[in-house]
């Protein structure tokens, strides 16, 4: 059953690494350009990887030896959890879990590109803080 197991996860990682390092780039493009083109890969690549956990065969592999009670090391063990838990919160219909990741990355994104209005203006959360700390002037403080 431990070998089993350590087989299982070698392929998981062998699977997800390249996933999640993808994702990551994508959110990244996304997060610091705010174009829509990035958030839609991104929410495509984070689809893609979210569905690799709702796999039921695995998730009942992983019931099986969680249950099984055979691990002592402690790191083991955690690693068990975590997988385990990763499969447990994605047993849920594909096309939902895709409705759900589409939807975070569209709110993600009206934060990510979200500019306050000053005076009519838009300005950047840096240029309010910088006016805030620097400006000595007391209206133009009021104002932003």
């Amino acid at each position: 059953m431990l070998e089993k197991f350590r087989a299982f996860v070698r392929g998981l990682e062998a699977k997800v690494a390249p996933m999640e390092r993808a994702a990551n780039l994508e959110w990244w493009e996304a997060a610091t350009t705010g174009n829509d083109d990035a958030y839609k890969r991104q929410s495509d690549f984070q689809t893609k990887l979210e569905t690799v956990y709702t796999d039921r065969e695995a998730y009942a592999l992983l019931k099986e030896v969680r249950s099984s009670g055979v691990f002592s090391d402690p790191l083991e063990k955690r690693l068990l959890e975590r997988v385990y838990l990763a499969y447990l919160g994605r047993q849920l219909d594909p096309e939902l879990l895709e409705k759900v990741i589409a939807a975070s990355s569209a709110l993600e994104q009206r934060f990510s590109t979200f500019r306050s209005k000053v005076a009519g203006k838009e300005v950047t959360d840096n240029q309010i803080e910088e006016t805030l700390i620097s400006s000595r002037s007391r209206d133009e403080r009021k104002t932003y």
